[in-house]
Parts: C-alpha cells; sequence; structure tokens
C-alpha cells in the first residue's frame, strides 16, 4: 500500500474535496501562485503533477498554459481524461527534460520533491528545461536541520521509498550545487499543523466512503500514516516550507518569444 499509488491518490482525492495529494488544497496552490503573473500565454510545468488537480487549477487561476509530469502511467492516464485542457506527460524528474519540451517561466512542485530518489539530478533536469527569467517555486515538506530525530522518522515513514524533506540549513547549497539560487524562504509549519489536523478529521468523517471506494484496510493505512506524520509535526521533528529559486549563469537562455507545446 502506498498513498502515491492511483489507489491512494484517488482516496486523497476523497477526502480532499479534488484531484489533489498535497495538504492545504486550492489554499496552498494559491500560496505557491501568490505573485505570479496571471499571464495565459506563459509556460508553466507542474513536475509530480499527480491526478492533475493542481495543475487544472494554476490553468483556471489564469498562470499560464500548463503541462503536468508524473511517474506514474496509470495516474496520467487519469489525469488526461479528466483535464482535458491541461497537457500532461509520463516521466520520472530524473528524465524529465527528454520528455517535455521547454523553456518552461514557472516550475513548480507541491509536495513531490520529498519523493524524487535523486533531488539534485531533478533539479538539475529543471535547470535544462528553464531560460534565464524562469522562475522555480516549491513548496514541501521541511526540517529546519537534518537532526538525527528527523532522519530516523525519514528512514521508518519512507517504508523502503525515497521521503526527504527540504533540508532549511541545506537548501541553498543544493540549489546552488545544480543550477539554482533562492530567492524566498518561508515557513509554513503552523499551516501543515491544521491541514494535517483537519486531514484526520475528515478522514474519520468519511470513513464509510473510504472504505466504499476501497476496503477497511485502506482506511486504516491512510489513517495510521497521516497520524504519524501529524505527529512528527507535532513534535518538530517535521514541518513545511515554500521555496522560490531562479536560474544560475551559465545556461543557454532560451528565446523569449518560443512556447510550450
Amino acid at each position: 500500500m502506498s498513498m502515491s499509488s492511483l489507489t491512494g491518490k484517488r482516496i486523497l482525492s476523497l477526502i480532499r474535496d479534488g484531484d489533489f495529494a498535497h495538504p492545504g488544497e486550492t489554499d496552498a496552490v494559491d500560496l505557491v501562485l501568490d505573485g505570479m503573473p496571471r499571464d495565459p500565454s506563459r509556460c508553466v510545468l507542474d513536475l509530480g503533477c499527480g491526478l492533475g488537480g493542481t495543475a487544472a487549477l494554476i490553468a483556471d487561476r489564469g498562470c499560464g498554459r500548463v503541462t503536468g509530469v508524473d511517474a506514474d502511467p496509470g495516474t496520467i492516464d487519469y489525469a488526461r481524461r479528466t483535464y482535458p485542457g491541461v497537457s500532461f506527460a509520463c516521466a520520472r524528474a530524473a528524465d524529465v527534460s527528454r520528455a517535455v519540451e521547454g523553456p518552461f517561466d514557472t516550475i513548480v512542485m507541491l509536495t513531490a520533491f520529498y519523493c524524487f530518489p535523486d533531488q539534485g539530478q531533478a533539479l538539475r533536469e529543471c535547470r535544462a528545461l528553464a531560460h534565464t527569467g524562469s522562475e522555480l517555486r516549491v513548496f514541501d515538506y521541511a526540517a529546519s536541520a537534518w537532526s538525527t530525530e528527523t532522519r530516523d522518522f525519514c528512514a521508518r515513514y519512507a517504508r523502503g521509498g525515497s521521503w526527504t524533506p527540504l533540508v532549511m540549513d541545506g537548501i541553498d547549497g543544493l540549489l546552488e550545487s545544480n543550477g539554482w539560487r533562492a530567492t524566498v524562504r518561508r515557513d509554513l509549519t503552523d499551516e501543515f499543523r491544521q491541514w494535517y489536523r483537519e486531514l484526520l478529521e475528515r478522514i474519520e468523517a468519511r470513513r464509510d466512503r473510504i472504505i466504499a471506494a476501497a476496503d477497511d484496510r485502506w482506511y486504516g493505512y491512510a489513517y495510521e500514516r497521516y497520524a504519524d506524520l501529524l505527529a512528527a509535526i507535532e513534535r518538530g521533528t517535521i514541518g513545511g516550507a515554500i521555496v522560490h529559486a531562479v536560474p544560475l549563469p551559465p545556461g543557454p537562455a532560451s528565446p523569449r518569444d518560443r512556447r510550450c507545446p
């Protein structure tokens, strides 16, 4: 079982009242889009787009022509059927530049970066899809430092996968070594705490609907996973953050009149 599987994402859609896998749902998207130009001619990449709800909302907000990318074929099939006004591609973050054509004016990731096995490679791929005026916006789990407690929690919570939050005392170095310079670092731990408290309440309130959509094992799994995560947030082991970054030179500056397909 995994909440990142197609079944897990569909259960989250039921809980979150939309095709969102990130905490905060539409409020989080609005935080990520804050200050972004409302220009339908701009090109936006939603990397780790899941079922496509966030990509569609970004387009609906008038922020540009959106391309969503996710590594799971079933997830992308669903997104294409459900949101025909958005372009979608199936690819891993580690080789996304071979799957879509840039440059993109803005690249966003909403609770996707934490699960990339090679975060440095993902950042380099994003840099390859950027021009000198592009911006990267990452909304994700965060930790102030890579402490023993945080490391132990992430190793346990990953259950054999990848679960690496933004480590804020090292984020500048990670970005700069992979082609980016941080311009904004905003702590969202209080928001993440409240969002996950509300999420657990919704899971309990929608128990029968979750069981009808999957089964009681999935209900128990979803509640256990997010109760465990909330406990880590309450302890201060994990939090949340938004980081903005711009490309570092050198790098080929793509013509400004080139547009995403």
